[in-house]
């Protein structure tokens, strides 16, 4: 799956990889530090982490899709053959949606992660907010 990525999905593709790439680990340790962390700050601290990076992974699909779309669309100027340009049309769209895929499957987990860990923060700074109560 990453080697049809790599040929279809342009020069976009390698920083989607090296993001989401990380940011799945990342993901992981950040659930795990937040879960073992009992300060609300922290918590909330580790979540917009996780929210920033699922954002910026898939920011960067939604970019590459866009790039990808400008440079079919560019080459169909040059085809004159109606044959021809759906031929292209379809093979274009088809790899254009390779960035937009990969940010998807690489961004969303990091940002779900850094959802649910921020409900567990307001969870955590809610307790402690009863807790200072007379």
């Amino acid at each position: 799956m990453i080697d049809e990525w790599t040929r279809q999905g342009g020069a976009v593709i390698y920083a989607i990889l090296a993001v989401g790439g990380l940011a799945i680990p990342g993901s992981l340790v950040g659930l795990l530090l937040g879960a073992i962390n009992r300060r609300a700050g922290r918590t909330a601290l580790i979540s917009l982490i996780l929210i920033g990076t699922g954002l910026a992974v898939l920011g960067l699909g939604g970019g590459g899709w866009l790039l990808e779309r400008h440079r079919m669309e560019e080459a169909l100027v040059e085809i004159s053959d109606p044959a021809d340009r759906a031929t292209v049309l379809a093979a274009g769209t088809a790899e254009a949606r390779t960035p937009l895929a990969a940010g998807l499957a690489l961004g969303l987990f990091p940002l779900v992660a850094g959802l649910g860990l921020s409900g567990l923060g307001i969870v955590r700074l809610a307790r402690f907010e009863r807790s200072l109560a007379p």
